[in-house]
């Protein structure tokens, strides 16, 4: 568990320091070069520098140009981010929910061994319980939160549309780390003794407690669902990844495509590329 946390932790500072930051610095320039160097003193763009100049190809790639889209893709990122923390709210309410140790009984007693196959964890004693929440359930809480965090910044710094989604592939990686290490590093013995190793869960056998539970589980999820929504809305809304951003560049791109001459050719166009011409 240590070495897990200690990873992913690592790979965060990392991702923050070498990865972000300097996205957030090049996509900052640029802007900046933007309304420096493409407009006049009358405030109006000059769309034959602009189409000539270095920065049409990497601003026009701006991620922040197409609302829509990068709203869907931040969203589907928030709803990643989601499933883990789901899981770790799950987790923590499953051993929390756990009764305590009876006083008088060993430690080995919160295990109980039905058969070769089958060992219930059915309560813990307040240290467990707590080492628990300290190792497990508030590291992984606050990875998700920093991993969110950085993956919303860093995916609005991007500079290229196709960049956009292998960034947002890249950033699960390091929710998969401790998959990785369980994977990689740990005997199969352990993981046999580990895939029988269940805890209790006790049914509820009051019908109308059992429904309220139902409408709970689905009440989290729309929940899930509205806070994704909010958070992109404001995080677009106020993002730092460009302060005071005008929405001003999809604009001049649109300017400079309609002097070009160029066209996409389609399959069927057969003189697309005349030659001598």
């Amino acid at each position: 568990a240590i070495t897990n946390v200690s990873l992913q932790f690592a790979f965060l500072y990392w991702i923050g320091k070498w990865v972000v930051e300097p996205s957030v610095m090049s996509v900052q320039v640029d802007y900046a070069d933007f309304h420096t160097r493409m407009f006049g003193l009358d405030g109006q763009l000059d769309v034959d520098a602009f189409s000539i100049s270095d920065l049409r190809e990497r601003l026009c790639g701006f991620v922040m140009t197409e609302y829509k889209f990068i709203f869907a893709v931040l969203f589907l990122w928030m709803g990643a981010c989601f499933v883990e923390w789901r899981k770790t709210t799950r987790m923590a309410r499953t051993f929390c929910s756990l009764p305590a140790l009876p006083s008088g009984l060993k430690t080995t007693e919160m295990v109980i061994e039905r058969s070769e196959d089958e060992k219930l964890l059915v309560c813990l004693t307040p240290f467990y319980r707590g080492v628990i929440v300290i190792l497990v359930i508030i590291p992984k809480a606050s990875i998700v939160i920093f991993l969110g965090i950085f993956g919303l910044t860093w995916l609005t710094a991007t500079e290229s549309f196709s960049d956009l989604i292998l960034n947002s592939l890249a950033l699960a990686f390091v929710v998969d780390i401790d998959e990785l290490i369980f994977e990689a590093f740990l005997p199969e013995v352990l993981k046999e003794n580990l895939s029988t190793f269940k805890i209790s869960c006790q049914e509820e056998e009051d019908p109308d407690r059992a429904n309220r539970k139902i409408i709970a589980g689905y009440a989290r999820s729309w929940r899930a669902f509205v806070i994704c929504l909010g958070v992109v809305v404001i995080w677009l809304q106020f993002q730092w990844v460009v302060p005071g951003y005008l929405w001003d560049v999809r604009g001049a791109c649109e300017k400079c495509k309609a002097n070009n001459v160029h066209s996409l050719c389609w399959p069927w166009d057969a003189e697309c590329f005349p030659i001598g011409q």
